[in-house]
């Protein structure tokens, strides 16, 4: 499968689609916290798209490069040594299937095929000269009903939506619509995996 043209359309679409609520970022910097030092303020690298970063620092400096090797090199070269490397992932073995699976099982199976396994994550990092420490399992609070995200969902921002055909799309995002509109617990929160976090350290 080709790679995803973020500039094409996906990132008009992460504002409405991919906003973490402030139970979510509150989640994810008590997870932050455990690996990162008191002092404050401190810079950090930052990849993806950022969203995370900005709580937990004044100031970022890198964005993601692109290629994971060149991703790579790229932090090794701005991560002082014995600095942290703070992952967000989700390896291929580790995966989950969404409430919604049932209804467009071509997510989880795209991003099956398309994604590293945990050891394989593992090895292209410790190979560049990083030290793996932990996996860390984060949990997520169940903020939105089933109704809430899937209107979340039919915005389209999730990457893995961009390598299917549209007619996959369009037919899967219309049966999770007849299913959230006969489902009379839609307006009960919807159920969230855990989140893994990995944590290198710069030799």
């Amino acid at each position: 499968m080709s790679a995803i043209d973020y500039d094409d359309r996906l990132h008009a679409r992460y504002v409405h689609g991919s906003r973490l609520a402030p139970e979510v970022f509150a989640a994810w910097v008590v997870a932050f916290g455990h690996w990162l030092p008191e002092r404050r303020p401190f810079a950090v690298s930052r990849c993806g798209i950022g969203d995370r970063t900005i709580h937990v620092s004044t100031r970022g400096c890198v964005r993601w490069p692109g290629a994971r090797d060149r991703a790579i090199d790229a932090l090794a070269r701005v991560v002082r040594p014995d600095g942290v490397l703070l992952l967000r992932t989700s390896p291929s073995d580790f995966l989950a299937r969404p409430w919604w699976d049932e209804w467009l099982p071509e997510v989880y199976e795209t991003d099956r095929t398309l994604l590293p396994s945990l050891s394989e994550t593992v090895t292209t990092i410790t190979s560049a000269g990083w030290e793996y420490v932990a996996i860390d399992e984060v949990a997520i609070p169940s903020v939105l009903t089933r109704r809430q995200d899937f209107e979340r969902l039919s915005h389209r921002s999730l990457s893995t939506l961009e390598h299917l055909d549209d007619s996959i799309v369009d037919g899967g995002l219309e049966r999770i619509a007849a299913a959230v509109a006969a489902d009379p617990h839609a307006d009960q929160p919807a159920p969230i995996a855990p989140q893994h976090l990995l944590v290198f350290r710069h030799l």
